[in-house]
């Protein structure tokens, strides 16, 4: 959140969402950082961040930092070109969800679903019209 604030990207959303600006109201906007909030109990986490990202990518690497050293496992990837929301573009969401799906197995230890589910997952994406063409 820091890097955020200190980039003002989101400056006016925040206003709305928290009622104030950081230096009006820091007990408030420290107790709703996830950064400040992590803890050995933190479950593990998969961080999958674009170089182009209007939110600096170096957020993730902090967080992903922050973790290692509570010992919460944390993987991260940082894509070369990418901007933000890359991962909800037809074009991107088959590696993305493989990727997700392979931190998921690995680290909850839980069954993949179906392929026919999969499949019709995209599908079903693929028929959602593309934002970027608004």
């Amino acid at each position: 959140m820091n890097d955020q604030l200190k980039d003002h990207i989101q400056d006016g959303a925040m206003y709305d969402f928290f009622g104030g600006y950081p230096w009006e109201i820091p007990e408030v906007y420290g107790s709703a950082s996830p950064f400040l909030r992590v803890s050995e109990d933190a479950p593990p986490m998969l961080f999958l961040h674009g170089d182009q990202d209007r939110y600096p990518h170096r957020q993730s690497i902090a967080m992903h930092e922050r973790l290692k050293h509570y010992g919460v496992y944390s993987e991260l990837e940082i894509y070369k070109g990418i901007k933000h929301a890359w991962f909800n573009h037809p074009e991107h969401c088959p590696q993305t969800t493989q990727r997700m799906e392979k931190f998921i197995v690995e680290r909850f230890n839980l069954k993949i679903p179906p392929q026919e589910i999969l499949d019709e997952s995209l599908e079903v994406l693929k028929k959602q019209e593309d934002p970027r063409k608004k």
